[in-house]
């Protein structure tokens, strides 16, 4: 064969390949950009579960017992259960879904003047009572002002509580806001904002009712105007050795399971609100960080000092608004 033919035939082969090489690439770039475009992607939401199986026990001789996933912590806080007390809490995290038992059949309070015997939770954030704390998402990286918290930011929630033998319990997500970063617990003016989801009858916030709101939310995959019973607990007028500041948020018909988006800077600004119009000293409020998370539930012992329940979270997620804005 003529060399020039042989070269222009060697040409053009590398040409085609090179040409489809290109277009195979081309292909790749505009499939992954279709997909981030279709998909929830992962900026917009983050699963505090999903990670690895963690398990935790706790019972009077070890009443602060911990583990850490990748963004939580499982804590068993039992800081009121006293020393003869027979039983335990357990939390097991496998598989993205968390159960959590507490099993007494005597439970007895270390401090008579608190009713409640613990808070088994799970800790998201920088721990207000301890240095250990892991790493939080970006999406609600704490501690954060509560001015730099994004308007859209949302707890998303699947539970379900159970309790049994009559045992008062509660379900909670426990916020707070403090002038300064902590490690030894809150210092006076700090702020303690608790949002009830469950409650039974035997189980109600201490402290001053000051007005019923509603503050809309997913509940159940329907937009739900929820209401609100606000609770404002003043440690100076009770008496007791609290040095910080309560604010719950008792919702007036308890869910003992649900599926909830929770827009807590619509909790804290009305908190907020409704602190400067009772402080004297208030111009501090506006500076404060969000340091912590807790959520779990506290626990009372029955009439006969027994306390059996359990909650179950099925799913537990930071999102943003424009996830939503994603997926329709």
């Amino acid at each position: 064969m003529d060399t020039k033919k042989s070269e222009f035939i060697i040409i053009m082969l590398l040409s085609t390949f090179f040409l489809l090489q290109a277009v195979n690439v081309s292909h790749i770039a505009e499939r992954q950009i279709t997909m981030q475009a279709i998909s929830p992607t992962r900026q917009n939401v983050v699963s505090l579960l999903s990670f690895t199986d963690v398990y935790v026990k706790g019972d009077a001789d070890n009443p602060y017992e911990y583990a850490s996933d990748f963004y939580i912590t499982l804590h068993t806080n039992l800081w009121n259960l006293g020393g003869s007390s027979r039983g335990y809490v357990e939390m097991k995290l496998l598989d993205g879904k968390l159960r959590t038992i507490m099993n007494f059949s005597k439970a007895f309070l270390a401090y008579p003047i608190f009713s409640v015997l613990g808070f088994p939770q799970i800790v998201y954030g920088h721990h207000i009572w301890g240095r250990w704390s892991p790493q939080s998402h970006e999406l609600l990286r704490l501690p954060l002002r509560i001015y730099e918290i994004p308007p859209d930011v949302n707890i998303h929630l699947d539970y379900s509580v159970k309790s049994y033998y009559g045992t008062p319990i509660n379900f909670v997500l426990d916020l707070w806001l403090v002038q300064n970063i902590v490690e030894s617990g809150p210092n006076d003016g700090d702020i303690e904002i608790m949002i009830w989801f469950y409650y039974d009858k035997y189980f109600y916030p201490a402290g001053e009712y000051i007005d019923t709101i509603s503050l809309h939310s997913n509940l159940n995959g329907v937009k739900t105007a929820l209401r609100f019973r606000v609770i404002f607990y003043e440690p100076s007028v009770y008496g007791t050795p609290f040095n910080f500041i309560t604010v719950v948020f008792q919702i007036e018909q308890p869910l003992s399971h649900a599926t909830i988006d929770i827009p807590i800077r619509q909790f804290l600004e009305y908190a907020i609100s409704m602190l400067k119009t009772r402080k004297s000293d208030s111009s501090y409020l506006k500076n404060l960080y969000l340091q912590a998370i807790y959520l779990g539930s506290e626990f009372k012992a029955n009439l006969r000092n027994e306390a059996i329940a359990e909650y179950v979270i099925n799913s537990y997620e930071i999102r943003r608004d424009n996830y939503y804005h994603v997926i329709q």
